[in-house]
Formats: C-alpha cells, structure tokens, sequence
C-alpha cells in the first residue's frame, strides 16, 4: 500500500527529498527509503519490480545519490542504487526516457528517444535483462515497420503484452501491441490520430476486461471524433459506446486511469468537460458522458479554493484514487500528492 512519488521536487512533507520518494499507505513519507542524495534530474517515469526493486526513468541525463547513470537507474528497496544494473543510452541532442514497464519474466521495457542501448544500435523502443543488458532477441526495426520517430508511453497489460504509444510513419500509426515475446501483434488495430504528426498519446490505462483508455492531444482517432480521450476495444478499434463529446476545454490531456466498471477518469488542465465545469479532474461515465457523481471541487474535505493540474494518476485496488499534480490548495502554490475516494472526496 505504500506509494511511490517520481517528478521534480526537492523535499517532502519539510523532508529533502529530491525527485524521487515513497510514501506510506496514510501518506507520510517513508524515511527509510532513499536516505542519500537522490536524483538530481526530473524523473519521468518508475516501475516497481516484483522484488521491490524500483527502476528509474530520467527525463534527461542524470545522477543518483551522485553516481552518474545515463537516463535509467535501478534502486534497492531501501532506495539505495542497485550496483548490478548496468544499463547506458546514448542518443542525439533529443535523447530522453519517458517510460519504463517491468514483465513478470523480469525483464524491462524502455521507450523514449534513444538510439544506443549498451553500444548497439536501437531506435526509441528497447527490452533490456534483469541486469540491465540489452535483450539482442528484439530489434524494433525488424518487428515494427515504418520509422519510428519517439515513444511516448508503454502499459503492460494484465496478459503481458505490451502497449506503445508513439509515432510511426509509413503507414502511419500511433499506438501498437507487442506479444509478451516481443513480436508485434497483427490482431491489433492499426491505431491512427488525427492528420498531423503533431498528435500524439500521453498516457494509456486498461483493465481486465481488455478495455483501453487513451489520452492526450487529438481531434479524432481512426476517423472517429475523439477530443483528447477516446476508449478502445481489447483490438484496438474504437469504442462508439464511448463518447465524450466536445471533451476538455483544454489542448491536451496528461493523465488517465480506466475503472474496472469502464468509467474513465481523466487529468489535465481543464476547466470545464463537455460544457460542465472540472477543475482539473473528471470521471466519465461508460457512454462518455460526464459523472455527476465524482466532483473533487465539491467534495467532502476538499478545499474551496481547489483547482490542479492534474500529471499522474494510479487507481488502487480498493477504488481509490492517487493524483499528482501542481494544485493549488487554499490559494498556495504546492507541488501535491492526495488521494481521493470513489466520490471525489479526499481521504
């Protein structure tokens, strides 16, 4: 139940803490997690292994507790670095790590804007072993045609297969699957955004039911009008059940959780839903429409005063709901983390 905390902070709760922490189940910082230094560069992305190993995903070049690590690093549950990890990316003045996901076989996805992994040649989207080595048995440029231009986010699915939202030409796509084996899957549609390579994905979320939630910056995916958010089917087509209407009044979405109900929830910094006014936060119902029922601005122990950017969003077990944001709480600008019940209420 204890939470981890990745992006770009320099304390926690009046503790130093810098860019990286974890949180206990109330919401109290952990103290014996990540004692020394921490990172000196934003974190964009962390993935808990199943031993309770954390890697790191930087936003750019970095360091850990002062050690040199080239975009990604390995902690030990204490938080210390994890010296068996070996892993270094090299690319142009682009390079950058968005997103890392960890298989139940152990090893690790990355995608961002590379082009090195460990010496060897590999373009934006790589699987590495346990110990940080580049997996040689995937080559992105053999299993994926088109060129690939970035990758924006990975999601692992509950069957292992592998999410990536990015940007392909020829032909044009910008969200794939991949088989836990790594190769691609053909039953997967080939999702397109609106005609522009300016479009893109932020972030994806599924659930067991296969069931996908997409969000981020277009107008329209496979030709159907989706404003910023859109549901997919577990093939990848579009979901016309869904239908969110004129959407966020906002150019783009950051963050997006799906419930295992299909209600979708939905981060940014808009303020107003389909003509209904959202601070920054939304539920969607299974047809699109907004949720009355779900109002943090309204809710029971949330401040007057609340508006949020909303960056990232984790649904836990029991239904609620874990935000990061830069909110303003009571008229102070603060960097946050809460958490909120299945109505919108803090708890």
């Amino acid at each position: 139940g204890k939470v981890l905390i990745g992006g770009w902070f320099n304390g926690v709760n009046g503790a130093p803490r810098n860019n990286v922490a974890r949180l206990n189940a109330d919401g109290s910082l952990d103290p014996s997690f990540q004692r020394g230094w921490g990172a000196d560069g934003a974190v964009a992305a962390l993935a808990l292994q199943a031993d309770g190993k954390v890697v790191v995903a930087f936003e750019s070049t970095s360091a850990y507790n002062a050690q040199p690590h080239l975009l990604i690093a390995r902690l030990n549950p204490d938080g210390s670095v994890d010296e068996t990890f070996n892993c270094h990316l090299a690319g142009d003045a682009n390079l950058r790590l968005t997103s890392v996901a960890v298989q139940r076989s152990g090893r690790i996805w990355i995608g961002g804007q590379f082009t090195n992994v460990n010496g060897v040649a590999r373009r934006n989207l790589a699987r590495l072993n346990a110990d940080g080595s580049l997996d040689v048995s995937f080559d992105p440029q053999s299993v994926i045609p088109g060129t690939n231009h970035y990758v924006e986010e990975l999601q692992l699915q509950p069957d292992d297969k592998l999410l990536v939202a990015g940007a392909w030409s020829s032909p044009p796509r910008y969200l794939i699957r991949l088989n836990a084996d790594g190769t691609l899957d053909g039953g997967f549609a080939n999702v397109t955004l609106s005609d522009s390579m300016a479009n893109f994905i932020l972030d994806i979320s599924c659930n067991g039911d296969g069931a996908i939630a997409i969000a981020g910056h277009f107008s329209a995916v496979n030709g159907v009008p989706r404003r910023h958010v859109a549901r997919l089917n577990p093939d990848g087509t579009v979901d016309t059940g869904f239908d969110p209407g004129a959407g966020p009044d906002y150019n783009y979405l950051r963050a997006v959780e799906i419930q295992p109900d299909g209600k979708v929830i939905i981060g940014g910094n808009f303020h107003q839903v389909n003509g209904m006014e959202r601070q920054g936060l939304a539920r969607l119902n299974a047809n699109g429409s907004v949720d009355p029922g779900f109002d943090p601005a309204n809710a029971a122990g949330v401040p007057p005063e609340y508006h949020a950017s909303i960056y990232a969003l984790t649904l836990q077990s029991d239904g609620r709901l874990v935000v990061g944001a830069s909110a303003w709480w009571q008229q102070d600008t603060t960097n946050a983390v809460f958490r909120l019940d299945v109505t919108g209420g803090a708890v």
